[in-house]
């Protein structure tokens, strides 16, 4: 019996050699899904969408599919892969992501099922051993769970305004920081500290990004490398965008906590809070609150345009939440990332494939 999908299959997308006129019509989606499934925070102005895709990140590798009839784009399929030698490659290897988004407009119609062979493929390609998804709406939810995924955890978007922030609260915060940490200073760097000290730097942040929850989910290990930092310094210079970077040094130098803010000049009124984490020999002496308030002060002072700060965080970690909802942060949604295990994944798309045979 031959398996073939009740509709054409969907074509790559490359952002690198797409006309004009298909990138108008993958912007033209991308619009629509934000106005459907990510309100509440910006969108990305073309031309820094268009740069993010064009982009060759140093750890990953990306492939885009989509449905494109000539006139209008009606999905789009993103797969994430671990790059080929890149750091920490064997630690995450063979760990597959995939992002499906069906416009609201064309569901229904088994447009999603065209998009399994061509996932199937390039998740054995990859070497692939377990592969996830990200829902973010009930329908999203639905198929996943249907399809055979397992729920593995939680992200919490949410925004604060910069105009119903209690600034004395704040300042209190900040000022509360040296009188615990009296041996230990703050200092802020633009776009990541000077590229001297980025080995130690990237350091310290891996070991900071591996620290944060990530609930169930198989994962890898996060290498941030000298050679990441050094692509994301160009893609910031490229796109008009800076990395506010502030960390607390201890008596000796070093590094034991970060925050960082990105923002970009043609989203003026947004900043996007990244990585905000503390190293447990230090936990406990309040120095979350204490960055995250210096941060919110600083942009205050010094970018006067930006009001929504936004962020996300795993809905397991407690203290940071609890951080953000004493400073104003308030939830706006919620996404879910689901896995499962590669040979179930390909069982399950031939068992789908199945049911749409003519």
């Amino acid at each position: 019996m031959r398996l073939m999908p009740t509709r054409q299959a969907p074509s790559r997308f490359d952002p690198k050699t797409a006309s004009s006129e298909e990138w108008s019509r993958f912007h033209a989606f991308r619009r629509q899904r934000h106005l459907e499934a990510r309100q509440g925070e910006p969108v990305d102005p073309d031309r820094l969408a268009e740069i993010e895709l064009k982009r060759d990140h140093p750890q990953d590798k990306t492939d885009v599919l989509w449905t494109d009839d000539g006139s209008a784009v009606s999905s789009v399929a993103t797969f994430w892969s671990p790059r080929p030698g890149a750091e920490a490659y064997e630690s995450n290897r063979g760990i597959l992501w995939f992002d499906l988004y069906v416009l609201k407009a064309y569901r229904g119609r088994g447009i999603a099922r065209t998009y399994l062979p061509a996932l199937l493929e390039l998740a054995v390609k990859n070497d692939g051993k377990v592969i996830g998804l990200t829902g973010e709406d009930s329908d999203g939810h639905d198929a996943a769970v249907a399809f055979g995924f397992v729920k593995k955890s939680e992200e919490r978007y949410s925004r604060l305004d910069l105009e119903e922030v209690d600034w004395r609260e704040v300042e209190r915060w900040m000022e509360d920081g040296p009188r615990r940490s009296p041996d230990r200073s703050l200092q802020l760097y633009t776009n990541w500290p000077p590229e001297e000290e980025w080995p130690e730097y990237s350091r310290v942040i891996s070991e900071l990004f591996n620290s944060i929850p990530f609930d169930d989910e198989e994962h890898g290990e996060i290498a941030i490398t000298p050679a990441k930092l050094a692509e994301l310094t160009h893609r910031m210079a490229a796109t008009d965008g800076r990395v506010l970077s502030l960390v607390v040094r201890e008596a000796d130098g070093r590094i034991t906590a970060v925050t960082e803010m990105a923002m970009w000049e043609e989203q003026a009124e947004y900043a996007w809070q990244w990585l905000t984490a503390v190293h447990r020999s230090v936990q406990g002496n309040r120095i979350g609150r204490w960055i995250k308030a210096a941060m919110l002060v600083h942009i205050r002072k010094n970018h006067p345009r930006v009001r929504w700060v936004l962020t996300g965080n795993a809905t397991s970690n407690a203290a940071m939440l609890k951080i953000n909802r004493e400073l104003g942060f308030r939830p706006y949604r919620t996404t879910s990332a689901y896995q499962m295990p590669m040979a179930g994944f390909a069982t399950a798309v031939v068992r789908v494939i199945s049911q749409s045979v003519d």
